[in-house]
């Protein structure tokens, strides 16, 4: 049984490894790496004083006042430090956070490429409300496009959401997102980084911090992609955490969905709609069509065509995919206002000859658009 003088030398133990953490990231000009292989070798409070600046950037670095006003500094034994970070392989060895920390329930990354279309918007919009509506957490890096999107969503819907930042907390990147961190930081949510809270962006930092992006989510979502895109580098942390990634598909002719297709092509869950991916969250029962009531409904992307008239019906009625030819649309979009039909109520729907309507559901059945059931009814696929 510990006693209260155990406590205060712990925690004084911990405000020392604490304070020589910051004061070796400082005099390694901020490099998180550094630290954290001073971590590996042990003793870190004893090596702190000792450490060279070296170049002059780095004692520039060192000699650079910290703010650590309304910032956390966390490290291994804090209470709010993030458990799983420590299944990484190369885990954080100090954290820098501003706003609510930490943050109660589970945790939904989405993430994507920064230079996103109209579709790759509607699917993110129509995912991240999903998500939230489901009472999970949004995780992403503040990056433009996907992410910067996926905050914006998560707030308007008033959820949560921590941004995981490639430079320091006060010094956070793009500009433009500064009153949307700041909207983060003031609606419950956080910014974090392993940064230095005034470091400053370098390409280097955003493929590293997304190993974090993936350890404190416990499920990833890739919206839209290239194949080169950071978001991949992500999704491979995640499979080496065990977490489970989903993407969405999209056409095989554009770069800027090649990498969610090369991550379904590989594996990953694919996302048909915002219902679909809440019954993957486990909110949402599985086949339960009448759930479509509870979510808002997004209208069609501005702009969006799409390069096959398939595909441009193929995204209608909030997310769900319908993969029918747009021929026979006159048949399946009754089932779409309503999921389950008698066949002579769907006859009567659609005003066509029986001996029609029924080659049209054997044609749809083989494409598993719909089905049959026992009781005589028809029923979409969802």
């Amino acid at each position: 049984m510990s006693t209260p003088r155990d406590s205060t030398s712990a925690t004084a133990e911990l405000e020392r490894e604490r304070v020589a953490r910051i004061e070796l990231l400082r005099r390694a000009g901020g490099a998180p790496a550094a630290l954290r292989a001073a971590v590996a070798r042990g003793g870190v409070a004893r090596a702190a004083p000792t450490v060279q600046c070296g170049p002059e950037h780095v004692a520039a670095e060192a000699a650079r006042p910290l703010d650590l006003e309304q910032t956390q500094a966390l490290i291994p034994g804090d209470p709010g430090w993030p458990e799983q970070l420590c299944h990484l392989r190369s885990p954080p060895a100090l954290l820098f956070v501003r706003g609510c920390w930490p943050l109660s329930g589970r945790a939904l990354a989405v993430v994507g490429s920064r230079e996103i279309d109209p579709y790759g918007e509607w699917v993110t919009r129509s995912l991240v409300r999903a998500a939230v509506g489901a009472g999970w957490i949004i995780v992403s890096g503040g990056a433009r496009g996907v992410d910067t999107l996926a905050h914006e969503v998560a707030l308007d819907c008033g959820g949560a959401t921590v941004v995981v930042l490639g430079a320091g907390v006060l010094r956070p990147y793009p500009r433009e997102n500064y009153d949307l961190f700041e909207r983060v930081r003031n609606g419950g949510g956080a910014l974090i980084s392993e940064y230095l809270p005034r470091h400053a962006p370098r390409p280097a930092q955003f493929p590293e911090r997304n190993r974090i992006i993936a350890a404190l989510a416990d499920t990833l979502l890739v919206t839209q992609a290239r194949r080169r895109s950071g978001a991949l580098i992500t999704a491979r942390h995640a499979r080496q955490l065990g977490r489970p990634v989903l993407a969405v598909p999209g056409d095989i002719d554009l770069r800027l969905t090649s990498g969610t297709n090369a991550l379904l092509a590989s594996g990953a869950h694919v996302v048909t709609g915002p219902i679909h991916l809440a019954t993957l969250l486990g909110r949402a029962p599985l086949g339960d069509r009448r759930a479509l009531d509870h979510w808002p409904r997004d209208p069609e992307p501005e702009g969006y065509r799409g390069g096959d008239p398939r595909r441009e019906t193929a995204f209608r009625d909030a997310g769900r995919v319908v993969a029918g030819p747009p021929e026979l649309e006159w048949l399946w979009r009754p089932l779409a206002e309503q999921p389950r039909m008698p066949v002579d109520d769907l006859v009567a729907a659609t005003g066509r000859p029986t001996p029609e309507v029924l080659r049209a559901i054997v044609e749809l059945e083989l494409g598993d658009v719909l089905r049959r059931l026992p009781n005589g009814e028809v029923q979409l696929i969802n």
